[in-house]
């Protein structure tokens, strides 16, 4: 099994970095480059995935040697579930469970299955705020 829900790798850094930012304090500025280095990533490539999220008021972003990115909500009352259809616009979980279909009749044997899982998927991103998603986030100084 590859991947359940497929999601982009920007989508994937820009959860990340919402997960630090949370860990950090709501209102807490955190520096890209900080941010950055905590991910492994560009602070080039970071600051670009982050600026969307400023326009679609999820981030504030400060300038300056002092600057950073903060949330403009808690933590608490942004699901992941809105926050992945906001970066990544409307996603669907893989319905096979294999990387290489092998069904020969043109529907998969393993269908039902496959959709319960992926209504689980949704269901528990739904429910899963990033307060919570971020607890599990190591912080680095």
């Amino acid at each position: 099994m590859n991947s359940l829900i497929k999601l982009s790798k920007k989508t994937t850094i820009a959860l990340h970095a919402l997960a630090y930012i949370a860990a950090n304090g709501d209102h807490h500025l955190c520096p890209v480059k900080r941010i950055a280095k905590a991910l492994e990533v560009s602070p080039t490539f970071l600051a670009k995935v982050l600026q969307p999220l400023v326009k679609l008021n999820i981030l504030e972003s400060t300038r300056g040697a002092h600057g950073g990115f903060s949330l403009l909500k808690s933590a608490k009352d942004l699901t992941l579930l809105d926050l992945i259809l906001t970066i990544n616009g409307p996603f669907s979980a893989s319905y096979c469970l294999f990387e290489q279909p092998t069904c020969k009749t043109g529907s998969c044997i393993f269908s039902a299955l496959n959709m319960k899982i992926a209504d689980l998927i949704f269901e528990t991103l739904s429910k899963s705020s990033l307060a919570e998603f971020s607890k599990g986030f190591l912080l680095e100084d």
